[in-house]
């Protein structure tokens, strides 16, 4: 099966169970939909650059394995949150983060 047909499968599932189930579930299913969706649409060259850490509030956070991954998402930042909305055909993406390269994130007990 195709990428696409996967994300719109992935997409009607999503809005499928939206409707049936709790509020609570609607933060995991946009995640997963736009995790997808970044897979499908970032150039290859990102992908195999920045690592999906997650989405929350509206932003995309990711990981770089350099600091210049992570310039290059800066200047093309617009470009990439159309492409992603554009995909899920709706607006969920507002923002995105990217860390240091190979920054690691605290425990709970940390933060």
């Amino acid at each position: 099966m195709s990428e696409r047909g996967k994300s719109e499968k992935l997409t009607a599932l999503a809005e499928i169970l939206g409707r049936a189930l709790p509020n609570r579930l609607k933060p995991g299913i946009q995640e997963a939909q736009v995790k997808q969706a970044w897979e499908v649409t970032a150039p290859a060259s990102l992908r195999s650059n920045l690592r999906f850490i997650g989405f929350r509030a509206g932003a995309v956070r990711l990981e770089p394995t350099s600091s210049a991954w992570a310039q290059e998402v800066r200047m093309c930042r617009e470009e990439l949150i159309g492409r992603i909305n554009d995909h899920l055909k709706q607006t969920l993406v507002s923002d995105l983060h990217c860390g240091g390269p190979g920054r690691k994130r605290g425990t709970a007990n940390e933060r």
